[in-house]
């Protein structure tokens, strides 16, 4: 069941979305207005902090990933199967584009004229605003996520295994971090634009069901990664997110049949998670911060600091 949660100063909301499949993806709008909703059996919404709008078209495949322009006067959606779907004039639109692999993640530039999207067996492509996509590099395992640094020049692509970076002045991928046992699932840069952050897992040694969650912090001028957090056992770290008012990060993770949960983590903290809500009943795939809007923000999403989404099955965490 479609279901998203939404984190307040007041503490965690859920709302139920009335809508029968997983949600496996979100983004704002630029302007604040709204959150395009993605997720399986084709589902693709719209949501105002009210109700969603859902949206015809969007075919059978699971989709993964959303992402609008900066402008807001489209979105690209992707997913399995190669799936690669627009919106604009408040309709979906299907591209006539085959991918030999399914597509995870999408995200425009801040320039607003490419957009990147990842893919399975390290395939990324770049697609500009009109056009199909072309190959823009390749990397030697399944890419998770794309952060694009402010500038729009390189973007940060999350992966199993490690941490790349794609240079818009350069062929290919470079790999930057190498995980070892684990992967990367997801990344946020911080408002400086000089440091980051990214999570995961890793398995532990010997025991390659046992995971343990990681979050690293990251500068972009040495490439160097270090532990924020100490690793927290049986749980993966799948989505973490600056929040714009605290400046403190959160992350929302899964510990398999023991609950889901998130974190949220501040700087110079003392390295430990600790719980701030049970929501054992939820699964979280990701989660979304709200941008540091300077316009009017729509009175039923004023008061949102994060949008967590996935389905019906969590727990938060500070450290």
């Amino acid at each position: 069941m479609a279901q998203l949660l939404t984190l307040r100063a007041e503490g965690v909301r859920s709302h139920d979305l009335r809508h029968p499949n997983d949600l496996r993806h979100a983004a704002w709008r630029p302007d604040g207005a709204a959150i395009m909703l993605a997720g399986n059996q084709g589902t693709v919404g719209i949501w105002d902090g009210n109700e969603a709008a859902w949206l015809p078209g969007g075919g059978f495949e699971n989709l993964r990933g959303c992402a609008w322009s900066p402008d807001c006067t489209q979105a690209t959606i992707v997913g399995n199967g190669g799936a690669l779907l627009r919106f604009r004039d408040g309709r979906l639109f299907r591209e006539a584009f085959y991918s030999p692999v399914s597509l995870r993640r999408v995200a425009w530039s801040p320039t607003g004229d490419v957009a990147l999207i990842a893919g399975n067996d390290g395939l990324l492509l770049e697609i500009e605003r009109t056009g199909v996509p072309r190959r823009a590099g390749f990397a030697d395992s399944h890419l998770r996520a794309i952060e694009w640094l402010p500038a729009g020049d390189r973007a940060l692509i999350c992966a199993n295994g490690g941490l790349y970076v794609y240079d818009r002045g350069k062929e290919g991928l470079a790999r930057v971090h190498r995980e070892e046992r684990g992967d990367l699932i997801a990344a946020c840069i911080d408002p400086d634009g000089r440091t980051f952050w990214a999570c995961g897992f890793r398995s532990g040694a010997g025991h390659v069901e046992q995971r343990f969650g990681v979050l690293y912090r990251g500068t972009f001028d040495s490439w160097k990664l270090e532990l924020a957090t100490e690793p927290a056992r049986d749980v993966v770290w799948t989505g973490v997110a600056r929040l714009a008012e605290s400046g403190g990060v959160i992350l929302v993770g899964d510990p398999g049949d023991t609950g889901a949960g998130a974190t949220l983590a501040r700087p110079g903290a003392s390295g430990r998670t600790e719980e701030i809500a049970d929501l054992r009943s939820f699964h979280p795939a990701g989660v979304i911060a709200r941008p540091p809007i300077p316009g009017k923000i729509p009175a039923a999403l004023r008061a949102v600091q994060a949008v967590i989404f996935g389905s019906a099955r969590s727990r938060f965490y500070r450290a």
